[in-house]
């Protein structure tokens, strides 16, 4: 699946993610609070990043009431590739590739490429790897989702 990114300028501003087949995905991004704000059909979710935020290697992903939830690690050979592990149970690979100002997410068989489109710059690294924490958690959701559902 391919994503297009889309930017609602404001004080914080708010990213969308439209895919072809109709699914949006929206996050806000503050950087003083170190925290990301998701939006997915009816679903919301707020990550907290560890202490370092997104310019450490490998840092944790808390939930509002402060328990990790997750981790994020960097590669030690490619900084702009690395791991995602949410709740123990999804494993999530991402690549932001800067010639062609994308991310792609690996999860299992699924392999899905977010456009950032513009030109790139350090800011869009930083972009690039919230998108692809944004984006794996809308793959968490809805994983669940579809677990409740043939429950």
């Amino acid at each position: 699946m391919n994503w297009n990114f889309e930017v609602s300028p404001g004080h914080i501003p708010e990213y969308r993610l439209h895919s072809s087949e109709g699914t949006q995905l929206m996050f806000k991004y503050n950087s003083q609070q170190q925290s990301i704000r998701m939006k997915f059909n009816n679903y919301q979710g707020v990550y907290l990043l560890g202490d370092a935020g997104i310019s450490a290697r490998k840092f944790p992903l808390l939930n509002v009431y402060g328990s990790e939830i997750g981790t994020v690690s960097k590669s030690v050979i490619n900084p702009l590739q690395g791991t995602i592990y949410l709740e123990d149970h999804y494993k999530i690979t991402y690549k932001i590739n800067p010639q062609q100002s994308s991310v792609e997410l690996r999860y299992k068989e699924q392999v899905n490429v977010c456009q950032l489109g513009g030109e790139w710059n350090k800011a869009y690294e930083a972009l690039g790897l919230i998108t692809a924490i944004a984006l794996s958690w809308m793959y968490a959701v809805a994983v669940s989702r579809q677990q409740l559902s043939a429950a």
